[in-house]
């Protein structure tokens, strides 16, 4: 399933070339579009755009819609949508079909989604409808925050966690499912017990970057499930548990007596392809600048 691994910031005086269709990916837009903008014109997949101030206004198969603060807008797969004017702040998340119909499995199915760890989505229409505010749910204010104040790279489960809070503001009734219960206590200890061999695989191999094809691969489950049970049991998705390993591992190193000739060779060998990439987890864990002290041996150990 593809999708931007970032947001994508905008300036509305500066439009930037845009794809012809939109498909799982997330753009934030701020400013003043000039008085007679370039058209910007698309085929929509799945669609939501949200005014947090200032005003939007666009052209949906052929009917002029204006969106003011705290308004939201729904576009359904394959409309004609083109883009009018735009003031202020406000954001617009594309999701295709596979993505909302994952999300929509992994909700009906709850705690039971363990018990059949490789069921796949079935065939049926996307619960996908208008709605006037996202001031009025607390699924739809939820989106509009996660949005906001997410910083750094996104992942699957980015993706996967907005479209569930779409598709739960739509639908008042799984607002009151209890998914967090468990039913089967031999299928509950199967699945715990693949969960940490994709932990341990994980913990073995700070050097590697592990792809979620691999882990799932290594802890027999789908990828899908497996981000869904390993978030519900350890707290975060897999590739987030193995970066704050890695930079917990580097920031032990750094304060120790190991000596370290170099951080960028240092963040290579934990397997960060880039110093900055690096860096920005570092800083944003530990809300410092990575340094090297001062120590005596020469060789530092992953295991």
């Amino acid at each position: 399933m593809d999708y931007r691994p970032s947001l994508i910031f905008i300036d509305n005086g500066e439009m930037p070339e845009f794809p012809d269709f939109f498909s799982n990916e997330v753009y934030i837009s701020k400013g003043k579009s000039p008085e007679y903008p370039t058209p910007v014109s698309y085929s929509s997949s799945y669609t939501l755009k949200c005014v947090v101030s200032g005003n939007e206004k666009y052209e949906v198969d052929g009917e002029v819609k204006t969106l003011d603060k705290g308004t939201i807008l729904f576009i359904e797969p394959k409309s004609k949508v083109q883009f009018l004017t735009a003031e202020g702040l406000a954001t617009s998340i594309f999701l295709d079909e596979k993505m909302l119909k994952q999300a929509h499995h992994q909700i009906i199915m709850g705690p039971k989604i363990l018990d059949y760890p490789f069921d796949e989505p079935r065939d049926g229409n996307v619960p996908f409808y208008a709605l006037k505010s996202y001031q009025n749910t607390h699924e739809l204010r939820a989106i509009v925050s996660k949005v906001f104040s997410y910083k750094g790279e996104v992942d699957l489960n980015f993706y996967l966690e907005l479209s569930e809070k779409i598709i739960l503001a739509q639908n008042e009734e799984f607002l009151k499912k209890d998914r967090l219960g468990f039913k089967k206590k031999t299928t509950k200890f199967e699945i715990f017990k693949r969960l940490l061999i994709a932990k341990e695989y994980l913990e073995d191999n700070l050097s590697s970057n592990i792809s979620l094809d691999e882990l799932a691969l290594v802890a027999c489950l789908s990828k899908y499930h497996l981000i869904r049970t390993f978030k519900l049991v350890f707290g975060k998705s897999p590739g987030q548990y193995h970066i704050d390993l890695k930079v917990n591992r580097i920031n032990h190193l750094l304060s120790s007596q190991t000596k370290i000739e170099s951080l960028t060779q240092l963040a290579l060998d934990f397997g960060f392809n880039e110093y900055s990439v690096f860096y920005k987890h570092y800083t944003n864990r530990f809300h410092k600048k990575p340094s090297i002290g001062l120590g005596k041996k020469k060789k530092f150990y992953f295991n």
